[in-house]
This record gives C-alpha cells, structure tokens and sequence, in this order.
C-alpha cells in the first residue's frame, strides 16, 4: 500500500480572473499611453484608438506572465502597454526606412534586415511607380542604380539644384505613399 501521507501535490495556480480594478486599470494604461503616443505623432482618433486596441491585446495575451508578489497589476499593466507600443513603433520604422535599397534621408540601404519588410516595401513600391512622374521615376531609378542620393546626383546629368528639386519631390511621394521614415527623424520641424 503507498503511503500518500508523504506525497505532496502542489496546488493548482488559481485561474486568474479580471475583476474591475483590473480592468479599469488596463483600460487607464491603453488610454493614456496611446493618446500620448498619438498626441506626440499627430495621429487621427481612429489611430489612436488602434494604438489604444493593440495594447489591450498585448496585455490580455501577456497577463498570464503577471505575478502579484513582484508588484502591482496597475505596474504590470503600464509596463506591458508601454512595451506594446514600443515595439509596434520599432516594427514600424523597420519597414518605413528600406526604399529599395535606397539610402533616404542619411540612412543606410540595409536598414530593412527583415526580408518580410522588404517584400512588403518592394510591393508598395510597386504599387507607387506607376503614379510616379516622369522625372522621379528616372530620379528614383538613379538612386537604386548607384546605391546613394549623393552618387546618383554625380551621375545624373541634371543639375545639382534641379537633381536635388527632384529629390525632394520624390521624397514627398514616398512620405505621402508611407514608405519614408518619420517626421522625426527626416529633420522636419514640428
């Protein structure tokens, strides 16, 4: 006969339930952070309220990593909300910055590592080069042949003042299709 009198079995982790300050506290970090992010780069409601949905999602998924004797769930919660929306940020500017191969704006060409991004930027590339004028596309085509905007301006037989009219255009076509980095780091003044 076993004797179960030494045998101990660990108890069940309690299923953790969402009660109201939860809630209320998840509901108070998604709000804040996102309306902050929103506010900082000068997104439309609809945005924001996406940015406000995808924490909600990162915090419901993550909140079984929560564990009430490192702190509390109103910490966890900012900290889980916070992280989400870095990270959606940084999945963002990856994608942003790769033109092609193109150096835009001081970048370097590989700043696009992920081969997905870079599928998904040749795609809305695509997609761009039929709106393109002219002149931009041949200005777009220059850059990816040479590799930078400063050695294609070398190569183009257009002058340095026109050839760089033209690349600025061509960056506001790229901005405008979402495929050139943000404000913030064009050098663009708020």
């Amino acid at each position: 006969m076993l004797d179960t009198t030494t045998i101990t079995v660990p108890p069940a982790p309690a299923p953790r339930h969402w009660d109201s300050r939860r809630v209320g506290a998840a509901l108070a970090a998604a709000r804040h952070h996102a309306s902050r992010r929103a506010r900082r780069g000068r997104l439309q409601p609809a945005d924001r309220e996406d940015l406000r949905q995808d924490a909600l999602v990162a915090l419901v998924v993550r909140s079984q990593g929560y564990d009430p004797a490192l702190g509390a769930w109103s910490t966890f919660a900012d900290l889980v909300v916070r992280h989400a929306l870095a990270d959606r940020d940084a999945a963002r500017s990856t994608t942003s910055h790769l033109v092609f191969g193109i150096e835009l704006d001081h970048l370097p060409a590989a700043a696009g590592a992920d081969p997905t991004s870079d599928l998904v930027t040749r795609l809305d590339l695509e997609r761009l080069w039929p709106c393109l004028p002219p002149l931009l596309r041949r200005v777009l085509a220059l850059v990816a042949r040479e590799g930078s905007v400063a050695d294609a301006c070398r190569a183009s037989p257009m002058p340095t003042a026109a050839f760089y009219r033209a690349v600025a255009d061509l960056r506001l076509w790229l901005r405008a299709a979402g495929l050139a980095p943000p404000e913030k780091e064009c050098g663009v003044p708020r």
